[in-house]
């Protein structure tokens, strides 16, 4: 889909909206009449089925898209209003059980109840007439809904404002990091100590001294346990790059931004194109289903993309429970109530599972472990009215508007690049992050000390940003922002590597075209791959590897570009699964698995233990006799990484090109 892709996140800076003409594929225009409408609304589709709105007021322009979302996403919205809200079980079965619990905990659905009592008269005034256009496709349809509401044997409910504030929050809760982090985290501390543990597990960037004050010593052993919390092996690989580059380094002499969010691959998928027009404005980007104006897009007069940003705004919290009364904890030494919330979980048949929610002042309680419950503080718990600040970019004229506009974003940070038609180019980072003094969010804190609450959050006037930079471009791709913003964002961050792809490729010449741009965007090269392959090779070339020539050669003259037909892309990426197996099973067990998924951190220790072998602070606690056995463990990896790629795909060489055997598989939501 990268010919619909470029339209949306690749934009000149003479920007042209996609919205459509008479012929070229365009269908017939299509007016819907309905009696909460004001005026005449037209909508659109193009060769893609992407809908374009045309309304004559603001009122009918949300309605139409409610509506429009409602035709071609019902069972989707439905879906993803669930989730949030722990009702999932309750259309699919017991399957869906602990993560509809996990979610009654969290309390998304609490926090977008209370940022109703807080939105602007914009927003409500969106969120109203979005709802009624789902409405209207619900109660106009229910003898044609999509097979899907007939093979579970349920009917959607009527959508209401909260459940799109439910999306909006589900979606702060998938870009948000930390918590699993420093589970983790402690978990290695807890089975191997601070120093031992701190060599696993660099964090990035690397902070210099873990601070020992926050860690108490527990009364009670944790224990490994395979809850969501401990689910390690399937926390779903994410991630975004984001570039914008001045007319200085472009062929046009205008701008030129570029934006591929890559979140979770879903059919259909997570994004909703779509056009919106009325007199006032016009805006045409992407939504996240459910809800009412595009995330990302241009105007006309701006056009600006997002990338996650995932400093650290989740902290966990140990708190001692009373022996005497559950329901208490102690709190700057004593003992407190919590809030208690019963709730429920249908499940499908009937059933109910009644479930308590637990509040603490730190947050929500997640769990229990022995005589401590760990509660959760996160910035998207607080209310707040982030759709006001995606109304505001619609209309925003220049970059300077765009950035006053993003000031309403406050429910978790965010990159955001941008251009405008005068050919300035700015880097945004709104967002809450939360002021800790005296202390950092590495692992879970000592939840009865005061001192470990946050202090407010950062200023939004504080938080970085830069407007025409002296290199001509701006870049992003999750990792730690470049410069030293005075804030200790965390060590949340993945590696750079992407990051600085995109800058090798962005420094190396001043006359990139649109064609250049969507090319980066398809880069199959794998800086990982070309820092440490070199290295692996080197550390076998004096070892018995006749058996495996052939193999060996594919992987000495390989570029580093993982394109469909390379054999030796996927012969390396079954090796770096395979590595920590044997590195670091001896030690780590069932930790060694879940450890890879961790790639950004096992690639740092990979490195060093490859640069630095003896002199690596973890050789002695891994327990290699000498170099040679180290590097014998690197070829038996190999070996057995072949012999794993001959089971699955066969001898055949050509059935290991990595267009074959790198797939995806779509499975349907219901099942």
């Amino acid at each position: 889909m990268i010919h619909r892709i470029v339209i949306i996140t690749i934009l000149l800076g003479i920007i042209v909206l996609p919205l459509p003409a008479s012929g070229g594929g365009i269908s017939k225009a299509q007016s819907i009449k309905f009696p909460e409408l004001k005026g005449s609304v037209t909508i659109h589709r193009d060769e893609y089925g992407t809908p374009y709105i045309i309304a004559e007021n603001e009122h009918d322009l949300f309605f139409a898209h409610g509506y429009i979302q409602a035709v071609d996403r019902l069972f989707q919205l439905d879906g993803i209003r669930r989730i949030p809200k722990g009702e999932t079980a309750e259309i699919i079965g017991r399957d869906q059980l602990g993560m509809d619990i996990w979610f009654k905990k969290i309390g998304l659905d609490v926090s977008a109840r209370d940022s109703l009592e807080i939105l602007s008269e914009e927003t409500k005034f969106m969120l109203k007439a979005y709802t009624d256009g789902v409405n209207a496709f619900i109660e106009n349809n229910k003898s044609t809904l999509p097979l899907e509401f007939k093979l579970l044997g349920y009917e959607p409910e009527p959508w209401t404002p909260l459940d799109s504030l439910c999306v909006m929050r589900l979606i702060g809760w998938w870009l948000s990091v930390g918590m699993y982090q420093e589970m983790y985290y402690d978990d290695l501390i807890d089975t191997y100590g601070e120093e031992i543990a701190s060599e696993l597990f660099p964090g990035i960037p690397l902070r210099e001294e873990i601070d020992k004050s926050v860690k108490k010593k527990k009364k009670t052993k944790k224990v490994f346990r395979p809850t969501p919390w401990r689910n390690y092996n399937k926390m779903p690989p994410r991630g975004t790059n984001c570039w914008v580059v001045s007319g200085s380094k472009t062929k046009s002499g205008h701008p030129i931004l570029a934006n591929d969010p890559h979140l979770e691959l879903f059919s259909p998928a997570i994004w909703y194109e779509v056009g919106l027009s009325c007199p006032e404005w016009t805006v045409t980007g992407v939504v996240f289903p459910g809800l009412p104006i595009p995330q990302i897009g241009t105007n006309g007069k701006i056009a600006w993309g997002a990338a996650s940003f995932p400093a650290d705004v989740q902290d966990l919290y140990s708190e001692e429970i009373n022996p005497d009364n559950e329901h208490q904890y102690k709190y700057d030494g004593k003992w407190r109530d919590y809030d208690v919330t019963n709730t429920k979980v249908k499940i499908k048949g009937g059933k109910e599972v009644s479930v308590e929610v637990l509040r603490s002042v730190n947050g929500p309680v997640m769990q229990k472990i022995g005589d401590e419950n760990q509660s959760l503080a996160w910035t998207g718990s607080e209310p707040s009215d982030d759709l006001l600040a995606f109304y505001k970019a619609a209309k925003s004229k220049n970059v300077d508007q765009l950035q006053s506009a993003f000031r309403s974003f406050e429910m978790i940070p965010q990159h955001i690049f941008a251009f405008d038609l005068a050919g300035d180019i700015t880097h945004l980072q709104p967002g809450r992050f939360p002021i800790r003094k005296g202390f950092n969010g590495d692992i879970p804190l000592e939840g009865g000390d005061k001192k470990y609450k946050w202090s407010g959050y950062i200023p939004s006037e504080k938080m970085p940003y830069s407007k025409n930079p002296e290199a001509g471009f701006a870049n992003n791709s999750n990792n730690f922002p470049p410069i030293d913003t005075g804030i200790d964002l965390g060590t949340t961050f993945p590696r750079a590597a992407r990051f600085e792809r995109v800058r090798e490729i962005l420094s190396s010449r001043d006359d990139f075209s649109l064609d250049d741009m969507a090319k980066m965007q398809t880069d199959t090269l794998n800086p990982v791959a070309r820092e440490t392959l070199p290295l692996l090779l080197d550390r076998i070339k004096n070892l018995d590897t006749d058996a495996i020539k052939n193999e060996i050669k594919l992987l000495k003259t390989w570029d580093f570009n993982e394109s469909p037909d390379s054999i030796a892309a996927t012969i390396y990426n079954q090796w770096w699964i395979e590595l920590p197996s044997h590195l670091f099973n001896k030690k780590m067990g069932l930790f060694a698995l879940s450890y890879r998924d961790y790639m950004d951190q096992y690639s740092i220790v990979l490195m060093n233990l490859l640069k630095n072998t003896e002199s690596a602070k973890l050789w002695d606690w891994l327990e290699f006799e000498n170099t040679e056995q180290f590097d014998r463990l690197l070829l038996t990896a190999l070996e057995i990484a072949l012999d794993d790629l001959k089971e699955k795909y066969g001898d055949n060489r050509d059935d290991w090109a990595w267009g074959k055997v790198h797939l995806t598989h779509f499975a349907h939501p219901s099942g």
